[in-house]
């Protein structure tokens, strides 16, 4: 009895001993206001002091875990090193938190044995070697990925990675959407009113969402990190992943959290001090590339509409026919006729690209009619010997979103109008590019503007009493011209939302809120660009009389040209049948553009309007960053 009583007083007092001698020691290194303790945490100073993002209880071990870092601290180093566990081993805090541990294991030099199976399951099944940030090309026809998408690709075997790359495991953070109603989607994904998590995931199956389904193109920057490096990132995407995230579509996104868990790996990268506070993914690879020797190597990987493209544009006009006939009629015994087995495989090779392009979305379901022709197609290929030829061997340069403009911009501008004189322009874009904007790393074939606002001043007050006015404020500005061409038969749209001076016909310097949607053909070849679109736009202003607002429908054409990285040409006509009033009038604008393009991201661009009330010219600095 007096001999268990006092091995139990011994115990207490070693573990008090203990307790302090870690404390004293975190104390004395400063570990509560270490950088690397903050990241893991999350803590962000703003207007009312420093807090974490993650508002989950359960990421905390100490109540005032979320606003005190010292707290945290020492609960966590009792729970890890101090108190007894008598629980489920998976719920032991070092296994709920294994980058803490991690962390606290090197800064105290303190071990504990403890069995953790599903971390270890979570670390077995990535079998890491190192990591790469992944960028997915911008798509126009979902919201949440017009700007693109970044996440998380662990590499099984770096120095083989077009041989494994669908065996490696990714990690992907997006929020989870509870509503279809736009209206909706937009204000909650701009409040947090969405969960975000974290979820990892066989790549293949990101391959098949984006690269096939989407068509969209994979960019892979494989990091320069040590092991150590790489043990912290598994491990706090494991942390991560244990609880769920407030999603903030412009700021605490999907490119917002990959920076985050990278920075645990080493303070000093400092990826989230480098991004702009309203993010968008391309600004998470400029942040990884301000940091000297981060990135390590390129890895591309075309979508499979590029792959097919690729395959059709070796082809004459004769054999894309006979494409085309076997396409249709879903039989590739029309191929049988070609003597030339050379001839035969390449046929071949295009046509099952040409089925998977197609039909991206039916081959991925089991037991289906798509899936067993595919099949069919396959043991046809294999029975000739010919090899695959590989198309895209190097990684396109110019094509590299790491490479493009800034996705801000600012300008200032001098102008004339015909009847208010002289007049400056100063303007601000939020993100992304339009078509006079360098090619340079972006879509060929889009704008896609979000926040451009320009305000305008006036100098000749006599001639323009209201000197200062917003002359444009857009919230979306978004217009993909798909080449409508053989094999590829997608329309061209534009969508605008906003606010904007009009002076036409129907109304002279009237501030209205306005949106417009055109749908039309565009045909791309070379460096041009000629589309036409029937569109339709509302305007809405107390100027229209009793009913407020104005319709109007008509054609716009737009053509451009640009020598790449030098300079784009272009030209504007639009025509607009408009309902104001009770009465239908016609307005008419022409606006001819050229942009040049300078050193380190400026730009001069000189704009002309002719519509059917003035005319007017702009001569403008733009500076992108």
């Amino acid at each position: 009895m007096i001999r268990g009583f006092l091995f139990l007083a011994l115990f207490t007092f070693s573990s008090m001993a203990s307790a302090n001698e870690l404390l004293q020691k975190a104390a004395e290194l400063n570990l509560a206001q270490d950088k690397t303790w903050l990241n893991l945490l999350h803590y962000r100073s703003g207007m009312f002091g420093t807090k974490s993002e993650i508002g989950d209880s359960r990421y905390y071990l100490s109540s005032e875990g979320r606003t005190d870092a010292q707290s945290e601290l020492a609960a966590t180093i009792k729970a890890f090193f101090i108190d007894p566990y008598s629980g489920i081993s998976d719920q032991h805090p070092a296994c709920r938190f294994p980058a803490r541990y991690l962390y606290l294991k090197k800064k105290l030099n303190r071990e504990i044995k403890v069995n953790c199976p599903k971390l270890q399951y979570y670390k077995d099944k990535m079998e890491a070697k190192g990591v790469a940030l992944v960028f997915s090309s911008y798509f126009l026809d979902t919201p949440a990925s017009a700007f693109g998408h970044t996440f998380l690709r662990f590499l099984k075997n770096p120095d083989k990675e077009e041989s494994y790359e669908l065996l490696d495991y990714s990690l992907n953070y997006a929020a989870v959407v509870t509503s279809s109603n736009a209206m909706i989607y937009a204000i909650m994904g701009l409040t947090g009113g969405f969960n975000g998590e974290f979820a990892s995931l066989p790549h293949f199956y990101k391959v098949r969402e984006y690269n096939d389904h989407e068509s969209r193109d994979l960019w892979s920057y494989e990091l320069n990190i040590t092991n150590d490096q790489l043990d912290m990132i598994i491990a706090h995407s494991w942390e991560l992943g244990q609880v769920p995230v407030p999603y903030y579509y412009l700021t605490a996104n999907c490119s917002y959290f990959m920076l985050a868990l990278l920075d645990v790996a080493d303070p000093n990268w400092r990826l989230v001090e480098r991004t702009p506070h309203f993010v968008i993914p391309v600004d998470t690879l400029k942040s990884v590339a301000q940091v000297p020797g981060l990135i390590k190597k390129v890895h591309y990987r075309p979508s499979k509409r590029k792959v097919f493209e690729k395959r059709l544009s070796s082809l004459s006009s004769e054999d894309k026919d006979l494409l085309q006939k076997a396409y249709d009629q879903n039989d590739i015994k029309i191929f049988d006729s070609i003597s030339d087995i050379q001839h035969k495989a390449k046929l071949l090779d295009t046509f099952i690209d040409m089925w998977d392009y197609k039909n991206s979305k039916a081959i991925t379901k089991e037991d289906n009619e798509t899936l067993q022709k595919k099949n069919q197609f396959l043991i046809a290929r294999s029975q000739i010997s010919t090899p695959s030829q590989k198309l895209i061997g190097e990684t396109p340069s110019l094509e590299n979103p790491l490479l493009g403009h800034g996705s801000r911009r600012l300008s200032a501008g001098i102008g004339y109008h015909e009847t208010r004189k002289n007049f400056f322009d100063f303007e601000f874009r939020f993100a992304l590019h339009d078509f006079f904007d360098s090619l340079i790393g972006q879509n060929p074939l889009a704008t896609m503007e979000m926040g451009r606002f320009k305000l305008r001043y006036y100098a000749d007050k006599k001639k323009a009493p209201h000197q200062w006015r917003f002359q444009e404020a857009y919230l979306l500005n978004v217009q993909s011209l798909a080449d409508f061409r053989e094999f590829f038969r997608a329309m061209s749209w534009r969508f605008k939302l906003g606010l904007r001076t009009i002076e036409d016909r129907s109304c002279d310097a009237c501030q209205v809120a306005h949106t417009s949607l055109g749908v039309g053909i565009s045909r791309s070849k070379m460096n041009h660009i000629l589309s036409l679109l029937i569109a339709t736009e509302v305007d809405a202003a107390k100027d229209y009389g009793p009913h407020n607002y104005r319709i109007g429908l008509g054609p716009e054409l737009f053509w451009r040209y640009q020598i790449l990285n030098k300079a784009s040409f272009g030209l504007l006509a639009d025509y607009k049948r408009r309902f104001v009033n009770d009465r239908f009038q016609e307005t008419w604008s022409l606006g001819p553009q050229s942009r040049f393009y300078m050193a380190n991201e400026w730009s001069m661009d000189l704009k002309g309007e002719w519509t059917d009330r003035a005319y007017l010219g702009t001569l403008s600095l733009l500076k992108t960053f």
